[in-house]
Formats: C-alpha cells, sequence, structure tokens
C-alpha cells in the first residue's frame, strides 16, 4: 500500500503479440502522434519519445543475435507491427515489457533526478520509489540524442533496492527531488 514516501505502480501491460506491444507503446509514449511526442516532467524536464526508442525500452532483440543491434526503426515497424502472433522472430524482456506504464509515470512524476557521474549513453536518472516487493523502484535511464539534441528515454527497468542504490550511488548529484522547487530550468 503506498505511503508518503511511495506511489502506486500502474497497471502492468498484458500482450499477446509484439504488434500488440507496440501499439501500446505508441499509446503510452507518443499519445497519437506520428513518431515522437514530448513528455513534460514535474520536474520541469522535457524528455521526448520516438517511436524508434520502444526497441531500448523493451530490450528487443533478434533471436540468435548475442550483440545489441541498432535497429532501423522505420525498416523494423512494419515488421513489428506484423507480429500478430507471438513474437516472431525477436526476444524482449517480459519485465521491462509489461511495466512500460511504470517508466512512463516515472518519468512523468520522478521522485528524485540524478546527474550520472560516469555518462555512457544516460546522462540522467529518474527515480521512482513503488514500494511493492521484489522490485520497488523503477529506474528511466535519459540521455542526449545526438541527432536531435533533445533529451530521450535511453532504458527504463524495474529495480530491486540494491540496483537502485548501487546506481545512484555513483550519481555526481542529484538534480531534483520532490517536493524540493526545481534545480534545472527546462
Amino acid at each position: 500500500m503506498p505511503d508518503r514516501h511511495t506511489a502506486r505502480r500502474p497497471g502492468r501491460l498484458v500482450f499477446r503479440s509484439l504488434a500488440e506491444l507496440f501499439e501500446q507503446y505508441e499509446g503510452l509514449f507518443l499519445q497519437g502522434h506520428d513518431y515522437r511526442h514530448t513528455i513534460n516532467s514535474s520536474c520541469g524536464l522535457q524528455v521526448t519519445a520516438f517511436d524508434r526508442c520502444f526497441p531500448h525500452l523493451v530490450q528487443l532483440k533478434r533471436i540468435g543475435q548475442h550483440t545489441a543491434v541498432k535497429f532501423n526503426i522505420q525498416e523494423e515497424k512494419p515488421r513489428i507491427r506484423a507480429q500478430l502472433n507471438g513474437l516472431g522472430p525477436y526476444s524482449i524482456d517480459q519485465y521491462r515489457a509489461r511495466n512500460l506504464p511504470s517508466a512512463l509515470d516515472t518519468l512523468l512524476e520522478p521522485h528524485h533526478v540524478y546527474e550520472l557521474a560516469d555518462p555512457g549513453t544516460a546522462h540522467l536518472g529518474f527515480l521512482k520509489h513503488y514500494g511493492d516487493k521484489p522490485y520497488p523502484f523503477t529506474l528511466v535511464l535519459v540521455g542526449e540524442s545526438k541527432s536531435d539534441g533533445c533529451l530521450v528515454p535511453v532504458t527504463g527497468f524495474p529495480a530491486k533496492r540494491n540496483r537502485g542504490r548501487n546506481l545512484f550511488a555513483r550519481a555526481q548529484r542529484v538534480l531534483w527531488s520532490r517536493g524540493n522547487a526545481v534545480l534545472i530550468d527546462a
């Protein structure tokens, strides 16, 4: 049960196919826009979700490929939408996929936003505490798009307490916390 320090986790997605999952992603993150939608976070930052963020947020992989593949979403979208029964030649992280609503909720209403000390592809970490077990947190890592110059979600996932602590123990600084004034001008 949520208290003043935790939030109620949004319902998890239910899907029978990759096409259905992608359709739900578009409804949540793109909200009827063709390929991009700006999410205005309560922390004052704007994060732009693109159709191309989908493979990262659900950890989409082609079966048989062990290394990360950069998907060209314009080429891949017809193949994704054609998977009307199951996942076809793809695999996903089921837990990340089912918890896409929590990732969006974390972007919209984070409890904390951190600047990461060792930015790779992600510069910021959004954290929200839901309190449910065994994964009481949702973490969403956000980076700057090289091609568009805007903030984009890089990945998002439910996390156990230690994973959240370890990731953000390396944070350079806290940029924003719920209840404080906005510390970053958007």
